[in-house]
């Protein structure tokens, strides 16, 4: 549990974690914000010693500086485990801290993890990409690389090729849904655990509006063929009332679900690149059987989520914004 939550919040911030230069043709780029999410449980199998209760609040920060995105995630979360006739609650506090260079060569990140008060958790380090990673033909955002952890001290991790950093990751995922790509899957270094890198399987349901009708959607995929006729699902009303409420204008936004697996056990690293994929075929990763985590989100092509719903197996929460602000953007 202390894993995959820590995980899955990184996930979560990640979201508005967007450059502007590369994000889908339709958007209309990055936009730093401030957010507010209450925490609600969703549904919670019944098994001896599970959730039976969860609430609590997230606050999210996205700002940005003319070479770096900047990001920082505080969780305050009670969970209320079933322990025979009586019941057990307990606080979990995490906070994440995270940038990210625009040039992709380097990632920072800390984590303050608590539960019941007492620490659980401090992780802190660096992934640095080679530098001489064009001179191998390589782009330096998905380069070879290293992470260097200050906390725990003596641990590293080796990053192979083609693993890429949060905002690399929502970017293609983002621009495979504006593409009208069913499936996106590639290996994500993130920094939340000690676990890392995942290999993440993205499937994308498809696009989400207001009225939430019936649309025929035919539009080619990266192989030539077309889509088949796919429901648009309808968009969360709490959402699109709170983006509308900090003036922000109306922007497309996709469904995408997104399962987390333990390294090796997804997709071989030969299918990483950005391989093509049959729409009609199961992901690679889905045979290495259930993920750890997955994660449902409603993304606006400018980087808000309006919606989110974060499954555990035994439990699943769901995450509604009760206020989002605009924030700055720099003068470069």
């Amino acid at each position: 549990m202390r894993r995959n939550l820590g995980i899955l919040w990184t996930v979560i911030t990640a979201t508005a974690l967007l450059a502007s230069a590369v994000v889908p043709a339709a958007a209309t780029g990055l936009t730093p914000h401030r957010a507010l999410y209450d925490m609600r449980l969703a549904s919670a199998k019944a098994v001896s010693g599970g959730v039976i209760g969860a609430s609590g609040a997230m606050l999210y920060r996205f700002s940005e500086t003319c070479s770096a995105w900047e990001v920082e995630t505080q969780v305050h979360l009670r969970l209320v485990y079933e322990r025979g006739e009586e019941a057990e609650t307990v606080g979990t506090t995490w906070v994440f801290k995270a940038t990210e260079s625009k040039d992709g060569r380097r990632y920072d990140f800390t984590v303050d993890h608590k539960r019941g008060g007492q620490s659980l958790e401090i992780i802190e380090g660096s992934a640095l990409r080679s530098a001489d990673a064009a001179a191998r033909g390589a782009a330096p955002n998905e380069a070879a690389g290293e992470v260097v952890f200050a906390e725990p001290p003596d641990h590293t991790i080796s990053l192979a090729k083609g693993i890429l950093f949060p905002t690399r990751h929502l970017i293609q995922v983002l621009t495979a849904a504006a593409n009208g790509d069913r499936m996106f899957e590639r290996r994500m270094f993130d920094g939340a655990s000690l676990d890392n890198p995942y290999d993440v399987s993205a499937a994308i349901a498809g696009p989400v509006s207001e009225t939430g009708v019936e649309q025929r959607n035919t539009a080619e995929t990266g192989s030539g063929g077309r889509l088949a006729p796919r429901v648009v699902r309808r968009r969360s009303v709490n959402g699109l009332a709170k983006v509308r409420a900090a003036g922000i204008a109306d922007r497309p936004a996709w469904r995408i679900r997104m399962a987390f697996y333990p390294l090796g056990t997804g997709m071989p690293l030969g299918e990483q690149a950005g391989t093509e994929h049959d729409d009609d075929a199961p992901p690679p990763a889905w045979a290495a059987g259930l993920p750890d985590f997955e994660i449902e989100v409603d993304y606006r092509d400018d980087g808000i989520a309006e919606r989110i719903m974060q499954d555990f197996g035994d439990f699943a929460l769901d995450l509604e914004p009760t206020k989002i602000e605009t924030l700055p953007r720099p003068t470069c």
